[in-house]
């Protein structure tokens, strides 16, 4: 074997080596992968009291997503953050009851998604949230979607925390802003009622 045979065998195994990632990473490799950026929160406390959000949602992954849902909750204790304050938009109540539209998000897709929320703390019955409003209470933003393998995922993502006064208006707040990757490795999900 010559020299040039030599380096005419390794130049076609390295780009047959090549040309099988490049199959790999075009048709079996999935990668679902969301990022969350929460780039502005604020309250409107003149007219109706609300909270408000802009949030990006960035699919970094080759595989479509689904954002499912994402609203506002207000609890003191993360661990029983599932028996949260949640606000309507529709009525002065407080249950979520609101219809929410889907968003999918195409690979390497960006979407711009305001997030607002009407508030009602003088209605609320704090002693059924197990939650003393002389005390900080902490907003969190519960974002549901799809995971990779099909299941309807939820994550809680703290904002801050903020204080009511004797009127149960927001007396004063705190906010954090923060980029998440939202990761769903959940396999199974079920429901109780």
């Amino acid at each position: 074997m010559t020299k040039y045979e030599g380096v005419s065998i390794i130049t076609s195994l390295i780009a047959l080596t090549i040309s099988l990632a490049t199959i790999y990473y075009q048709f079996f490799y999935k990668v679902q992968e969301v990022q969350l950026s929460i780039i502005d929160t604020d309250f409107n406390l003149i007219d109706t009291v609300s909270i408000e959000s802009r949030l990006i949602y960035h699919n970094r992954g080759n595989q479509y997503s689904t954002i499912t849902q994402n609203y506002f909750v207000f609890y003191q204790n993360k661990e029983n953050y599932l028996n949260s304050i949640k606000f309507s938009n529709k009525e002065n109540t407080i249950t979520l009851n609101d219809a929410y539209d889907p968003l999918v998000l195409i690979p390497g897709e960006q979407h711009l998604k305001l997030v607002k929320q009407k508030l009602f703390f003088p209605k609320v019955p704090f002693s059924n949230y197990k939650i003393n409003p002389k005390n900080k209470i902490k907003i969190g933003l519960v974002i549901s979607f799809m995971n990779f393998d099909g299941v309807q995922t939820s994550e809680l993502i703290e904002l801050g925390w903020l204080n009511l006064n004797v009127y149960q208006g927001i007396e004063n707040f705190h906010i954090d802003f923060k980029s998440k990757k939202l990761e769903g490795d959940v396999t199974h999900a079920s429901m109780e009622m």
